[in-house]
């Protein structure tokens, strides 16, 4: 899965703990992409998206449909600092990550 770890791209790597969060396929590939915003604290924390409370709530959900099998990642890489507006900068930013990801899937 496409990172950069080394990311300067935009002003979120100064905040970030783990910079350019790359998405993880759960189960096997299906076609099936499931897309947040960012990643929130725990992921900052542990460089794995959807692990924290938002994971916790997307694996119930998914659960509770039956969908075992997809791919989930996030446009922005990078950890917002709370009560920060999205700024489009970032969506640029990490625009080619999620295309190659998202190239990766097809």
């Amino acid at each position: 899965m496409i990172s950069n770890p080394a990311c300067t791209d935009c002003a979120l790597h100064e905040t970030a703990r783990n910079v350019c969060i790359a998405g993880r396929q759960v189960g096997e590939p299906s076609g099936v992409l499931l897309l947040g915003q960012s990643p929130g604290e725990v992921e900052d924390q542990q460089g794995r998206v959807f692990v924290g409370p938002t994971g916790k709530f997307l694996s119930d959900a998914t659960t509770e449909v039956g969908l075992v099998d997809f791919f989930v990642t996030n446009p922005i890489r990078c950890m917002i600092p709370a009560k920060t507006k999205v700024d489009p900068k970032w969506l640029t930013a990490c625009k080619p990550y999620l295309a190659e990801e998202l190239a990766e899937q097809q």
